[in-house]
């Protein structure tokens, strides 16, 4: 029996202890192992000029249990989700671009994947808000721009705009920078709050530089944000663009602002 027992001792003794080794696929020490990376499936192709103000993107990473996040302009836009997509509204005139990255469950990050693209929604002669859209909270101040946009020979405007002080209070009208390149400029605010909105009326006193042409600045404001809610800031009445003869310039599009308080 002791000669058994020995024997077997022996045996288990002189015998590898057999080990097991998990095939981690996100672990970087697997010979196997493949590091995170991510595809832009859908959305414009790099450099391409868009003709509306919204975008859609969609993109595809090289595992099913990966996070993405996602960046425009150099902002980041949404953190790590398990997103795959992603529709972009009010997006401004000219140049953007967009970013997306993903992420292992362990945290192993994939590079930053970019397309430039350019959006030209608007056909000038136009008026329009620069940024369309402000994300804000209550108590914060913003800025918008009046752009006239693509003009040609403009010397004068007036436009009227209407927005709800229960949501915003605009804290300050001032000459943007379009007609100040001329030696003699007027620029006219009549705000009523009692109606919830201002008008403006600029013009060029210049004889020898009458008018400018392109795309330029009428104004900035800034508002104030009273309380939670969406609240729009729009173009109503007879707005007008003047050539230096007082001749009438057709206005194709108005674009209004939004703000979003959260």
């Amino acid at each position: 029996m002791r000669k058994i027992l020995f024997f077997v001792c022996a045996l288990f003794i002189s015998c590898d202890i057999p080990t097991f080794e998990i095939d981690n696929p996100f672990d970087p020490q697997n010979p196997s192992y493949v590091p995170p990376t991510v595809t832009i499936d859908s959305g414009p192709d790099d450099n391409e000029t868009i003709t509306t103000d919204n975008v859609v993107f969609t993109w595809l990473g090289n595992n099913e249990t990966m996070t993405f996040r996602y960046f425009l302009d150099g902002t980041l836009k949404q953190d790590w989700d398990d997103m795959r997509s992603v529709i972009i509204k009010y997006l401004d005139e000219g140049e953007h671009r967009f970013g997306v990255q993903g992420k292992y469950p362990t945290d192993d990050v994939s590079d930053t994947v970019y397309v430039n693209f350019n959006v030209n929604a608007v056909l000038g002669p136009s008026l329009l808000f620069y940024p369309r859209k402000h994300d804000a909270v209550i108590g914060e101040e913003v800025t918008f721009q009046i752009f006239a946009e693509e003009v040609v020979d403009l010397s004068g405007a007036e436009f009227t705009i209407n927005y709800n002080t229960t949501l915003i209070n605009i804290e300050s009208i001032t000459q943007g920078d379009l007609f100040k390149t001329a030696n003699q400029s007027i620029f006219y605010v009549d705000q009523d709050p009692l109606q919830d909105s201002f008008t403006v009326l600029t013009a060029i006193l210049d004889g020898i530089s009458p008018s400018v042409s392109g795309t330029g600045v009428l104004a900035e404001i800034v508002v104030k944000i009273n309380s939670q809610g969406t609240s729009n800031i729009s173009f109503s009445g007879a707005n007008k663009f003047r050539g230096p003869n007082n001749t009438a310039i057709e206005i194709r599009e108005k674009i209004g602002g939004i703000v979003i308080a959260k």
